[in-house]
C-alpha cells in the first residue's frame, strides 16, 4: 500500500479554513514578539561566571547547524513534503538533519496542523504489546531518498501506554492542542520495550552504520505542556527510553535536550537537576551492561 493511502474509517481529518491558518499566523507571530524580548540585565541576574583555559584543546567541535524540525510527520512522505526536504538538501553544504514529533504518536497517519502519527505502538484483547512499523518505515524511507539525516525524536506516548488517554487527538486550533500524548505511561517497562523495539527496527532497516550518524533525543520541551507529568516522571521517562536505545544501538550520538528558552530561569531549574540524575542514571545503565 501506498504511504500516502495508509489512513483508516477510525480518525477524520478536518482541514482548517483559510481564517485558521491566518488567525493562528498571527498569534504565532504575537507570540514571538513576546518571547523574543531582551534577556533580562546582568543586574537582575546572579553572575555566572565560565573560565576557560586557551591553552588546553579538548578536540574538535561539532554543531549541528543544518537543522529543520516540524511536528507533522505525515507531510513527509506527501509529494510536497519530499520536495522540500530535497530541496533542503540541496541547498546546504553539510548533512541536513530533520526532526519530526509525533514518531510514536497514536493514529491512522492522517496529517493536519500541529498533528501527526504511526500508530507504531497498541496491544491486543490480553495486553500485549502490538508493533506496526509501516508509517514509521515511509518516513525513514523519505529521509533516506532524500539524503537527510534523521535527528530522532523518540515520543509523544502512545494512546495505549498513556495514564490519561483520553482526549488523546487534540482538537487544534479549537481545543487544547496538549493531550493524552502528553503524558507518562502507566507500564515504564512496556515504554522501554517499545523504544528497543523501534530503535532495533530502524537499526536492522537502515543499517549499524547509518544509525549510528543520526542523532538523538528523548521527547520535546517538557519543561512546558508537552509533557504532562512532573519533572522527576520526565528523568524516569528519559533513563528509561535510554536504555531502550542503548540495548538496540549501544552507541547513539546524543543530541542536545530540547527545551523551551524561557526568561523566568525554568529551563535552568529544570535542566540541572535533569543533568544530574541523567548522570547517575548512565551510570547505573553502565553497571546493569557490565553484568550481563
Amino acid at each position: 500500500m501506498p504511504c500516502r493511502d495508509l489512513r483508516t474509517k477510525h480518525w477524520r481529518f478536518n482541514a482548517m479554513k483559510p481564517i485558521g491558518w491566518l488567525r493562528w499566523l498571527a498569534a504565532g507571530l504575537c507570540c514571538c514578539v513576546s518571547v523574543c524580548d531582551p534577556a533580562p540585565t546582568l543586574e537582575q541576574e546572579a553572575p555566572f561566571v565560565i573560565q576557560v583555559d586557551a591553552q588546553v584543546s579538548e578536540g574538535e567541535l561539532r554543531p549541528v547547524w543544518s537543522y529543520f524540525g516540524y511536528d507533522e510527520a505525515n507531510y513527509t512522505y506527501r509529494e510536497n513534503g519530499k520536495k522540500l526536504l530535497g530541496e533542503l538538501r540541496q541547498l546546504s553544504p553539510t548533512p541536513v538533519y530533520v526532526r519530526v514529533h509525533n514518531l510514536l504518536t497514536s493514529g491512522d497517519g492522517s496529517a493536519s496542523l500541529k498533528w501527526g502519527s504511526t500508530n507504531a505502538y497498541a496491544e491486543d484483547a490480553a495486553g500485549k504489546p502490538v508493533y506496526d512499523w509501516k508509517i514509521v518505515d515511509c518516513i525513514f524511507d523519505v529521509f533516506r531518498q532524500k539524503g537527510v539525516r534523521p535527528l530522532v525524536e523518540v515520543g509523544f506516548m502512545p494512546e495505549a501506554l498513556s495514564i490519561h488517554p483520553q482526549p488523546y487527538r487534540h482538537d487544534f486550533p479549537k481545543g487544547s492542542v496538549f493531550t493524552g500524548w502528553t503524558y507518562p505511561p502507566r507500564d515504564y517497562a512496556k515504554w522501554e520495550e517499545l523504544v528497543y523495539q523501534f530503535t532495533r527496527h530502524l537499526r536492522e532497516r537502515y543499517g549499524e552504520a547509518e544509525v549510528r550518524s543520526w542523532l538523538w533525543e528523548v521527547w520535546n520541551e517538557p519543561d512546558i505542556d508537552y509533557w504532562r507529568g512532573s519533572r522527576e516522571e520526565f528523568f524516569k521517562l528519559y533513563d528509561y527510553a535510554a536504555e531502550g536505545i542503548l540495548r538496540a544501538a549501544p552507541e547513539p550520538k546524543s543530541a542536545v535536550r530540547t527545551l523551551l528558552a524561557l526568561p523566568d530561569g525554568m529551563p535552568r531549574n529544570f535542566f540541572v537537576p535533569f543533568w544530574s540524575t541523567a548522570r547517575e542514571g548512565a551510570m547505573k545503565r553502565r553497571g546493569r551492561r557490565d553484568r550481563r
